[in-house]
């Protein structure tokens, strides 16, 4: 532990004393992802990098969908125009590249991890250089996110991916117009939204990004519906009043 750090957990718990604090070793990942453990299974979405990549402005995951029973229902990998690593203890810019398949040895790990705790959340983990997979967070959602089994398979074909099953409707909002109430179109779900959204939106569409995303969770435990879709999101903005059901995909 290096001495700033050690002066800075000295000062917190001395301000703070019941807060609790736990402190784990950086993992080199080479993978980094999120598991929504659901009703119908198992959706997974993951990038290259570490977790700064999975949050990074734009990028839209490889996704994919397996069966409590392990079999791979549907999957889409992606390509990424650049990704993150740790180098020498500093960050640096990778080259585009392809996002792999995730194996089945790595998809079993996912799946008896997240079936035996919270049966609807998402989970944060990683897999280092050498295919060891870590679990770092878990955030609870409703019941109803991505319960519609059809729709995921679907939408990871087509690109249009949703939460909850409720028809998004209302006046279309610009993301840059936060006075205002309604269907929010955001380019990408970034976190600065998230109070935004929580307080004004009655649905949200994103052009890119992830669907586990932090504001997109965040939003869906909110009773907000929301929608990734290219397609949904240049409709929309030729629009005034947003009427969107996507439920069946």
């Amino acid at each position: 532990m290096s001495e700033d750090l050690a002066n800075l957990l000295s000062a917190v718990f001395a301000s703070a004393p019941n807060i609790e604090i736990i402190v784990q070793q950086r993992v080199d990942t080479s993978i980094s992802g999120v598991a929504a453990a659901t009703e119908a299974g198992l959706y997974v979405e993951y990038v290259l990098g570490g977790l700064k990549s999975l949050l990074r402005d734009g990028v839209t995951p490889a996704r994919l969908l397996m069966g409590l029973n392990g079999r791979l229902v549907a999957s889409r990998n992606s390509v990424q125009e650049f990704w993150y690593k740790w180098e020498d203890e500093k960050l640096v810019t990778n080259a585009r590249a392809s996002v792999p398949a995730l194996g089945k040895r790595e998809r079993q790990i996912l799946l008896s991890g997240t079936t035996k705790l919270q049966k609807v959340a998402v989970y944060e983990w990683v897999q280092d250089a050498q295919g060891k997979i870590f679990f770092l967070d878990v955030k609870l959602m409703p019941s109803a996110f991505l319960k519609n089994k059809r729709s995921i398979v679907n939408g990871i074909d087509s690109g249009i991916l949703h939460t909850l099953n409720i028809p998004i409707q209302g006046k279309v909002i610009d993301g840059a117009q936060p006075q205002l109430r309604g269907v929010f179109l955001l380019a990408r779900p970034l976190h600065e939204f998230v109070d935004l959204v929580i307080s004004k939106a009655t649905g949200v569409v994103c052009r890119l990004g992830g669907l586990l995303s932090h504001l997109i969770v965040y939003a869906s435990k909110a009773n907000i519906p929301c929608v990734i879709s290219p397609v949904h999101y240049e409709r929309l903005k030729k629009t005034e009043h947003c009427d969107l059901l996507v439920a069946n995909v």
